[in-house]
């Protein structure tokens, strides 16, 4: 009887150690945000987020920056503006190392969806966007 129960008990645990693993996960996930920047660093990321970003009337072009390093996996970024249409979509897949800066003319004001969607991806990002490209990009 004690022996049925011990492997109840595994059981129980592999099934919630794939439950985990099917949904969103990270390990060594170091992580920050800013007004106009969102960086993260990762060995091993599997998940979707989200970031705003807002686009005041007049602005002549939205700038976004990114330098990325993908040592495993795939890592998506879209930006999409406040109808929902994505503008720009790029997945990098491992291994690759990019950096640019690309510009959206006359964007439309408001609410712009900036997401990052890491699938099983080892390495690190850093997005940074506003109306003029970082110094040295």
């Amino acid at each position: 009887m004690k022996r049925l129960s011990t492997v109840k008990l595994i059981l129980c645990f592999v099934t919630l150690g794939l439950c985990m693993l099917a949904c969103n996960s990270s390990i060594g996930l170091i992580e920050r945000n800013g007004k106009r920047y969102s960086e993260a660093s990762f060995l091993s990321l599997t998940e979707t987020t989200t970031r705003q970003i807002e686009v005041q009337e007049g602005m002549t072009a939205l700038m976004m920056a990114y330098d990325l390093e993908v040592q495993s996996g795939t890592l998506t970024v879209k930006l999409s503006d406040p109808r929902n249409a994505v503008v720009w979509e790029k997945t990098f897949e491992a291994p690759t190392s990019e950096s640019d800066c690309i510009s959206i003319e006359a964007p439309s004001a408001g609410k712009w969806a900036l997401e990052i969607a890491a699938r099983k991806a080892g390495g690190r990002y850093r997005l940074e966007w506003g109306d003029s490209c970082p110094a040295g990009e």
